[in-house]
């Protein structure tokens, strides 16, 4: 079974680098080799904090791993995938709705209560492979290096207009 390093956070100041599978690939996502994650605010105050919460992750109970804000390289492909391909660049939407609800229909899966967060509930972007739906993938242009896209993904999700140099 092919396995990979990730940084997995246990509790407050305890984060810990560990070997763990390869996520698996279902019909709509796709793997991505990471290239570039950046540290959200609510990972800091998890770290710093004296709290921890009752988190279960695609990876156990009271862990998980961080990176919500990630870009990298598409290098597997799930087999309903047809927008996407193989060695492409992307930047990462991280909030994954049901698909199904009325929020997720027009678009505001950020409303629906049981959405999943990459970097959270999935493995995030301090793992080397991540999977993500690929509708939450966004191709880079060629003159947006991975740092650049990560830091504007941390900008968006912050709620900040972004304009990318072409």
């Amino acid at each position: 079974m092919e396995q990979m390093n990730a940084a997995v956070f246990y509790g407050p100041k305890n984060i810990q680098i560990r070997r763990l599978k390869m996520p698996k690939l279902k019909p709509n996502w796709v793997l991505i080799k990471v290239h570039a994650a950046g540290i959200c605010g609510s990972d800091l105050h998890l770290y710093k904090e004296k709290t921890s919460i009752p988190i279960v992750s695609e990876i156990g109970k009271g862990k998980y791993v961080p990176g919500h804000e990630f870009s990298g390289e598409i290098c597997k492909m799930g087999s309903k995938v047809k927008n996407l391909k193989e060695g492409e660049n992307v930047g990462v939407e991280p909030l994954i709705g049901c698909g199904k609800c009325h929020w997720c229909h027009v678009g505001w899966y950020n409303l629906y209560e049981n959405s999943r967060l990459i970097g959270f509930y999935y493995i995030g972007g301090f793992a080397e492979y991540c999977a993500v739906l690929a509708e939450n993938c966004f191709k880079l242009p060629k003159n947006v290096s991975f740092e650049e896209a990560k830091r504007k993904m941390m900008e968006i999700i912050k709620g900040k207009d972004v304009k990318i140099k072409k």
